[in-house]
């Protein structure tokens, strides 16, 4: 699971650097207790995290999973985080700036992609 999401994101920020296009990555989210929530998938998200930290290969992270998990409980989202989606009041970049270095995407050249991973 987690080599073949890899494999796509490596082919995916191949072809945009060829074209002059810098890429942004994002941590996947933790998911413990969802529908979702398995042994096998922590372990891939676990992975490909580490990968979309320490790989190099984008432009820059935003490191979402860093930024919303739940500190007493890391394969979960925070509690403020969670109240906000089922709220329908989505965790925004200024919440979720507040966790994390985020770039400025206004202040940023174009062209760029973000790949948000969750």
């Amino acid at each position: 699971m987690a080599e073949a999401l890899i494999a796509a994101y490596t082919t995916l920020i191949e072809r945009a650097h060829e074209r002059g296009i810098r890429v942004y990555g994002a941590t996947i989210l933790p998911f413990g207790g969802s529908f979702y929530d398995s042994p096998e998938r922590e372990a891939a998200r676990q992975t490909v995290n580490a990968w979309v930290r320490t790989s190099g290969a984008f432009d820059a992270v935003i490191d979402l999973d860093a930024a919303l998990r739940d500190p007493e409980a890391p394969t979960r989202l925070r509690p403020e985080a969670v109240n906000r989606l089922e709220s329908d009041e989505t965790p925004t970049l200024a919440m979720i700036g507040e966790q994390a270095a985020i770039p400025p995407f206004a202040l940023l050249d174009a062209p760029f992609l973000c790949v948000w991973c969750t």
